[in-house]
């Protein structure tokens, strides 16, 4: 079966930013004053900031569920596409690509099994499913972000995050290409020096998730025999990148039923990226 390849590019650098609109029209923009909410996730490093808990210091309540329908930006071309949370220390980007499904062909007599969800195989009922999950922890100060704008502009396709935390002023950019076939996301400051993060891809299936150099490989196959890879490549203007953790396989189990399955990768030694 033909392997469907999923790449997502992470940019990372210091530079100029650019002023955000002052007033965002409505008929033009998507906006929010604070980031989408997230259930809490357990990352394969030692976490400084609780994701859901502490995504964002203004915001005290961890929300119940993960708001991605109601509150996240969508971003993609038609193939690819990504949903942003846009947390100040702890970024999430949900991960989406269109042949990614579980299961036969849903025909007559196919769904004998009904087995449905992403544990089905190629003579069972299927159903779509999420490709994974980037994250990228920053190491910011124990401060709270101030002037906080989460935005997507419904004419260019850019998704855009912009506050201040600790003197810094911060601008990320998130948009997916359609002649190059990539995500990017793009992070910025007005302080040369002032960017650390830690970057992993968690997946939604078992998986095989290596680190070498500046790039986060995950790869594996679904019940029903397809084939499935993406790629994080991160670029830096100065600094360092780091590979953390070890490269190998990573299980996946589900809790609930059916449709309703969430994953729950086991992290523990799982390999990822620390950029400095």
């Amino acid at each position: 079966m033909t392997t469907h390849r999923h790449i997502l590019t992470a940019i990372l650098y210091a530079a100029g930013l650019s002023a955000a609109p002052a007033d965002m029209p409505s008929a033009n923009y998507l906006w929010y004053k604070q980031p989408a909410g997230t259930t809490k996730v357990t990352l394969p490093w030692e976490s400084k900031y609780t994701p859901g808990a502490k995504l964002f210091h203004n915001v005290a309540a961890k929300p119940a569920r993960d708001h991605w329908e109601s509150q996240t930006l969508p971003i993609g071309n038609g193939r690819i596409g990504g949903t942003v949370f846009g947390g100040d220390h702890t970024d999430r980007i949900n991960l989406n690509e269109v042949s990614f499904w579980s299961g036969g062909p849903n025909l007559p007599g196919n769904g004998s099994g009904y087995k449905y969800g992403p544990l089905s195989g190629k003579n069972e009922f299927g159903s779509y499913q999420p490709f994974g999950n980037l994250y990228v922890e920053f190491d910011l100060p124990e401060a709270q972000s101030e002037n906080y704008t989460r935005s997507l502009n419904l004419e260019d396709g850019i998704a855009r995050v912009e506050f201040t935390n600790g003197g810094v002023k911060h601008s990320r950019e998130y948009f997916a290409s359609e002649p190059d076939q990539v995500m990017v996301y793009t992070v910025s400051t007005d302080t040369p020096g002032s960017i650390s993060a830690k970057i992993a891809l968690l997946p939604c299936h078992t998986a095989e998730i290596s680190a070498q150099g500046d790039t986060i490989t995950m790869s594996g196959t679904l019940n029903n025999g397809q084939q499935f890879e993406g790629r994080v490549l991160v670029r830096i203007k100065g600094g360092s990148i780091r590979k953390m953790g070890k490269n190998g396989k990573v299980s996946v189990n589900y809790s609930g039923k059916a449709d309703r399955m969430q994953p729950a990768p086991k992290v523990a030694d799982m390999a990822y990226l620390d950029v400095k």
